[in-house]
């Protein structure tokens, strides 16, 4: 069975879990992994998540490039 949880660490390192859904005693195991909103992912792609405006959407890109125009 596998659970996600999302937290920050907190002072000194320390990460707290509650209320997961296994039972006392029971064996799992633990992966940290570093959210994908961080600011790093941020530095990487600054326009991500930013709207896009299109001055002209339906014009032609490059009509003067086409032969069959002429």
């Amino acid at each position: 069975m596998q659970h996600r949880i999302e937290t920050k660490v907190g002072r000194d390192g320390i990460i707290v879990l509650e209320n997961l859904p296994f039972r006392e005693g029971e064996a799992v195991d633990i992966i940290v992994v570093r959210h994908h909103g961080t600011e790093q992912g941020r530095k990487e792609y600054p326009l991500r998540g930013k709207p896009a405006f299109y001055d002209k959407p339906f014009s032609a890109l490059a009509e003067d490039d086409w032969d069959a125009l002429s």
